[in-house]
């Protein structure tokens, strides 16, 4: 208290003053490095822990801040490795898997199997050697500033059974794996 008051013991309002000026300062301050620490995380691609025993199979640098990488995984169904990716997702909300209810799910983020959720159904056009998935699921992972800035991240993993592909310039043939596509972007 000796602090805010002069010799004769009355309160000053200059000391007041200085005091409040310098906590503004520190404030600013430390408000200005916290922005600064929080635009930075978005200088990079949003990792996403990797199925267990995937083995990078490709990447594709894209222009500006985007990238897509491919990994292999054997011994596991398309099923298996979306369950592991929506469990992620969980985590990432603090949701517990128990509590979930798949027929309203009320807003929380999940792997979506396309076509539909019919585990029989499968695109048309996908057939041996075209290259195109017969069916996919789509876990969409997103990192959003929390101050209301511009800056966000995000990784959009697709996950599908292996198939092969005569139609590309190296063709390949990932039948009875199964194949995850990350597809980065970050500000």
């Amino acid at each position: 208290m000796g602090l805010l008051v002069n010799r004769d013991g009355s309160i000053s309002i200059v000391r007041i003053g200085i005091g409040a000026a310098l906590l503004g300062v520190l404030i600013f301050v430390g408000g200005f490095i916290w922005v600064r620490l929080e635009e930075g995380r978005f200088d990079s691609p949003l990792f996403i822990d990797v199925y267990p025993g995937a083995v990078e199979w490709y990447r594709e640098e894209r222009p500006g801040n985007s990238q897509r990488v491919f990994y292999l995984v054997e011994g596991a169904t398309p099923e298996d490795v979306q369950a592991y990716y929506q469990n992620l997702l969980f985590e990432r909300e603090g949701i517990d898997p128990e509590d979930f209810n798949p027929i309203d799910p009320q807003g929380v983020e999940r792997c979506i199997r396309f076509p539909s959720s019919d585990p029989t159904e499968v695109f048309d056009e996908a057939v041996p050697g075209s290259g195109l998935y017969p069916y996919h699921f789509t876990c969409l992972f997103n990192d959003a500033s929390q101050f209301g800035g511009s800056g966000s991240r995000e990784t959009t993993v697709t996950i599908a059974p292996g198939i092969r592909n005569d139609v590309v310039e190296v063709p390949y043939d990932h039948t009875g794996k199964v194949m995850i596509t990350y597809d980065q972007r970050w500000d």
